[in-house]
């Protein structure tokens, strides 16, 4: 966060140097007026200040006084006037009125900076809302749905550009027109009367009504709220419409299909009802209710557990009306039963759900069931072939882990033996397996995380397939593909097939068009392909952070839209040079304006390549926003013209030196004048200089200009005074002052320091 930055504007330099010291203290960066150079009044566009303080008497010079009020006007910059009591004699009523405070002298610390304080978030709130009053106004304007203001007269006196359009009407079209000029006479008088409705109550309301515009009928849902009007106008209503005429004919389709649906339902062979939240009947389809020889008028209406369904026993009856419950309460549920029919008992495989509606309100409850009667009995089958099955896994191509819901390894086949090294007795648990798999802790913490991740919540047949690779007891390192499998009964089957070959050959094929697309899609510059005609066939994701444009406004449309017009023909110039000869002209970096979505120009770079597939050419274009970088360039420039021409021209030496290695990186030409030596000397030497200081003071020479590295010791500029020996054999005295350069992240960057020949005043004294 950069610092706050405070002009004061006081002539007395006492009561300035006060001033900026407790703001100063309080972490504010303080602008003395009477410290302002020519070259930052010449500059001043780049560096304005947040807050000024001005005494109501200061009388500077005309061009001081002319930044001030340029910072004023221009900017909009909180003021703060100071003054010993009496504002009225100095200021004219709009500076009272514009004011953000006064301070009275003597100025008390603690009303300073609460004054500052209170002024400058004042000016961040009056800025936020006029930002948030343009929001909204842009909102409105460019709302898909018509939006407008009709005053109780059944005018209009605003409407948004999509009302205009809605109507056929050029913008403001609207404005002034009364709805009986709109609509057919009798539903202008129906709108008119729900209008006036609102007006009357003050309360808002929501209507859905069909009307008639230009011959053609529509449906509307209309919602209508009162708004504030200023006093001598009539009082209005704010309209937002949506046409709902296709959800009208939906809701028409949605019947019929119901009707349909019914029907499909009824002659469905599974066990399919509709419930009541409380369990009521709304609907049984006819297959089950075959089984016990009855209607749905007849159980239409009735409690779901009372039907003969669930006869067998009355913990089965209890089971459903718990079941109710629970699916009344949002879960799912699902789980096997066996029902009464009147051919016998019967396996069913049962669930039921919840059923929303749009709004999220509970609707109904849907039972669903299906016969697994055949599949019972296949299960039963399916135990006297364990054995056989055992055999398979035996021999199976891939590795197979048996392990329980507590992680324990409970079977493992000879394929996993042979892939991993690993036996039964080595991984008896998922604990061994991972340390043993992946001896490096950060990849371990990855597959535990990620398997943990996979199950979590799971349920009977949830599956995750992942790959990973794992190190072998041999220590080879090998790419697994694992599919594990939760069984019924809490444990899990774990599939492993080697594919380390197949990887590297897959990697192989892909990675040229993987290693592109990652790298197009993060790229910060936005990259584009377009075909031999210029069409955009892909887009990175910059591309819509830098134009605007996403990637369904740009594919398919011809690439100069990006190019505002002026440039346009300059740029299909450089595109052609790479088609034509791609072998040579490809990789050319260029200098351009980009056009944004919105209009707005700005400096861009540009690097053309072209490629050909399947005998086609394409280009790709790599297009970089410089805005920044051409802002900084200027910067700098302007920065280091200054800083030359006041390194040349001050009599004084300045330095400056690297803090962390005592390196120096700077030396004002003033040194050759005072030390008497040339500054390449000193840079071949750079301990030249330091050696020409007294030997009796080089110690506390050496320590002023290094000094701490710790900020607390050095929030204030010191000075000392020392000799230094000439290469002539001449001793002169020299006040050295030292300081530290201080970053954003409150961490001393450099060292600066300065040297004044004070010879002839040593002399004096002496």
């Amino acid at each position: 966060m950069s610092q706050t930055t405070i002009m004061v504007a006081v002539e007395d330099a006492l009561e300035a140097r006060k001033l900026g010291q407790i703001l100063d203290y309080k972490g504010f960066q303080v602008l003395d007026v009477s410290n302002i150079s020519e070259e930052y009044l010449n500059t001043v566009s780049d560096s304005i200040p947040d807050l000024i303080i001005m005494d109501v008497v200061f009388n500077s010079d005309n061009r001081v006084l002319e930044v001030i009020d340029s910072f004023k006007t221009e900017n909009s910059l909180p003021l703060i006037f100071l003054s010993t009591g009496n504002t009225d004699l100095y200021l004219s009523k709009n500076d009272l009125l514009n004011t953000y405070g006064y301070l009275i002298k003597p100025v008390d610390p603690q009303e300073l900076v609460y004054t500052v304080e209170m002024a400058l978030y004042k000016h961040r709130m009056e800025n936020a809302l006029r930002v948030s009053e343009e929001r909204y106004r842009l909102l409105v304007e460019n709302a898909d749905d018509p939006i407008a203001m009709v005053n109780y007269q059944g005018e209009f006196v605003m409407a948004n550009s999509s009302a205009n359009r809605f109507f056929g009407l050029n913008p403001q079209g609207l404005v002034g027109k009364k709805m009986w000029d709109i609509f057919p006479p009798e539903h202008a008088e129906r709108q008119m009367e729900s209008i006036r409705r609102v007006i009357d109550t003050n309360q808002g309301m929501t209507v859905e009504e069909e009307t008639v515009i230009k011959d053609d009928k529509r449906w509307f849902s209309t919602n209508l709220q009162p708004i504030t009007t200023p006093q001598g106008k009539s009082p209005a209503v704010q309209l937002i419409a949506r046409d709902i005429t296709e959800n009208k004919k939906n809701e028409i389709y949605l019947l019929e299909r119901r009707n349909f649906l019914t029907g499909v339902l009824d002659d469905m062979l599974t066990f399919v009802a509709v419930l009541e939240p409380d369990g009521r009947v709304v609907f049984v389809n006819n297959t089950p209710l075959a089984l016990i020889d009855t209607t749905l008028e007849e159980v239409q209406g009735s409690m779901f557990p009372d039907l003969k369904f669930w006869s067998l026993s009355s913990q089965l009856r209890e089971r459903i009306e718990q079941d109710i419950m629970l699916c009344a309460g949002g879960e799912t549920i699902k789980e096997e039963l066996e029902i009464y029919t009147k051919n016998g008992p019967l396996w069913i495989e049962y669930s039921m759900h919840p059923f929303y509606d749009p709004e999220g309100n509970l609707q109904y409850l849907v039972p669903e069931g299906r016969d697994i009667s055949s599949q019972k009995q296949i299960e039963e089958n399916l135990l006297s072939e364990k054995s056989k099955l055992r055999t398979i896994t035996e021999n199976a191509p891939f590795g197979l882990v048996l392990i329980d819901a507590q992680g324990h390894y409970l079977y493992v086949n000879p394929k996993f033996e042979e892939i991993s090294g690993y036996t039964l007795e080595d991984v008896s648990n998922g604990k061994e397996w991972f340390k043993k798999a992946y001896p490096d802790p950060e990849t371990r913490r990855e597959a535990v995380s990620t398997w943990i991740e996979d199950f979590k919540g799971s349920k009977p047949g949830d599956k995750a397939s992942r790959i990973f690779p794992i190190t072998s007891k041999g220590g080879e390192v090998k790419i697994i593909y694992f599919i594990p499998v939760r069984l019924e009964n809490g444990e899990y089957l774990m599939t492993m097939e080697d594919i380390t070959k197949q990887m590297q050959v897959e990697r192989a094929l892909k990675g040229s068009e993987e290693k592109f697309r990652t790298l197009a899609q993060t790229a910060m510059d936005a990259i584009i392909i377009t075909d031999e005609d210029g069409v955009v066939v892909f887009s990175n994701r910059s591309l819509e952070r830098i134009f605007d444009y996403s990637e369904a406004d740009i594919l398919g449309q011809p690439v100069d839209i990006l190019i505002p017009e002026r440039y346009q023909a300059d740029f299909a110039g450089q595109m052609e040079l790479p088609q034509s000869k791609p072998d040579n002209g490809s990789g050319k970096v260029f200098e351009s304006y980009g056009l944004r979505k919105d209009g707005s120009e700005f400096p861009l770079e540009m690097s053309l390549n072209s490629w050909q597939l399947e005998g086609k050419c394409y280009t790709t274009a790599i297009l970089r926003d410089v805005t920044r970088r051409k802002l900084n360039e200027f910067k700098m420039k302007m920065r280091e013209e200054i800083f030359q021409l006041m390194a040349r021209n001050i009599e004084e030496v300045f330095w400056m030196i690297d803090p962390l290695n005592g390196q120096l990186l700077y030396m004002s030409p003033s040194y050759q004048k005072i030390w008497g030596s040339s500054i390449s000397q000193l840079y071949q030497n750079p301990r030249s200089w330091i050696e020409s200081i007294h030997p009796q003071d080089q110690k506390k020479f050496i320590h002023h200009i290094y000094g701490s590295l710790e900020i607390n010791d050095l929030t204030r500029t010191k000075s000392m005074e020392c000799r230094l020996k000439r290469p002539d054999g001449a001793t002169r005295w020299i006040r050295i002052r030292s300081f530290p350069v201080i970053n954003e992240n409150k961490q001393i960057y450099r060292r600066v320091g300065l040297a004044k020949d004070i010879t002839y005043r040593k002399t004096g004294e002496e």
